[in-house]
This record gives structure tokens, sequence and C-alpha cells, in this order.
């Protein structure tokens, strides 16, 4: 049955009409609910991942400008290098001291290609929108149908067109007063 935003779906009013009493009542309405989502999946990409490699730097920093290297010192700087830094600083009587151990892990990145068939863009894109969709709904929906409206090859992407249908629930939590007819 097709109901409309606002609709009053589980009443607690009972009785006949002109002698109604109201009851608690609770519940949850389910309704199917349909999405159409549009996704580009390109058939070539690249994006950089971290090598396992790793160095590790160690320098004692005195103050805010000067800096004594212990360890990794040597690494070169040069290299594409992910990094991640880490200042231990120590307090003694309530107050910092101006010393702290600085640790850097660097890890080398690489840059990667990826390449898809368009088959295999074409399940990826799927597999993409369905996750996208899941984080939008609201818990406890369901995706019970997916349909591939339109499917298109241009400048190196697939486009996808996506019909889901979802059952979600529709219902929202409403106090309701004896004034209230």
């Amino acid at each position: 049955e097709l109901v409309t935003q606002g609709q009053v779906l589980i009443s607690g009013m009972i009785g006949k009409e002109g002698n109604e009493t109201f009851v608690a009542a609770q519940g949850i309405v389910y309704g199917e609910i349909w999405y159409k989502t549009e996704i580009e999946v390109p058939l070539q990409s690249s994006f950089s991942v971290l090598r396992e490699e790793r160095v590790v730097k160690h320098g004692l920093h005195i103050g805010q400008d000067y800096m004594i290297p212990i360890w990794g010192f040597w690494y070169d700087t040069k290299k594409k290098a992910q990094s991640y830094e880490n200042v231990k600083s120590w307090k003694w009587g309530g107050k910092t001291i101006p010393i702290s151990l600085h640790t850097e892990e660097i890890y080398e990145t690489e840059k990667v290609i990826r390449t898809y068939t368009k088959k295999e863009a074409v399940e990826a894109g799927l597999i993409m929108a369905k996750e996208q969709l899941q984080r939008s709904l609201p818990k406890n929906s369901q995706i019970k149908n997916e349909k591939v409206l339109h499917e298109h090859y241009a400048n190196g992407k697939v486009k996808l067109i996506i019909h889901y249908l979802v059952i979600e629930p529709i219902s929202k939590e409403q106090t309701i007063t004896e004034e209230i007819e």
C-alpha cells in the first residue's frame, strides 16, 4: 500500500467513535524505497602504496630549534616516502621540560597502476555503489534488489546507473496527546 510522509500508521487510539481511549502503542513500519545511484569507475587508475620497508629516525629535541640525531639520520630523504612522527615530552614538577624524544617512521612509497577490464570495472562499480548506499541507509535496512539501468563506456571510464530496491524502517516515533484527534 502506498503511504505518504507524516501519515499515521500505528496509533494508540482504541474504541468506538466518540468513545476512544489512548493506550501505549509501538511498532516498526518497513517500506520499500527506491534508490537510483550513479557511479563512474576508471579503467586505469594510479595510486601510491606504502612499502613494507621502513626506517625509524630518532632524535633528541632541545628547545624548539635544536635537534641531536640519535639513529636513522643517514636515510636518504630524497626518495618518495610517507612519514609518521611521534614526539614524547616529559614533565617534572608539573612543568614540561624543554627536552623531547622525536621519533619518525619513514615508509617508502611506490606508485601502482591498476587496470580493469570493462567487466571488472562493472563488478567493482557495483560493489562500490552498494557499499556507498549501505553507509547512507538507516540501521536495519536491507537491499532487496539491484538492477543496472544503464552501462556506458567513455573516456576510459565505465559509468553505471543502478536502481536499488531497499527495505528500510520508515516509522518515526511520535508522542500523541489526547488533544490530537
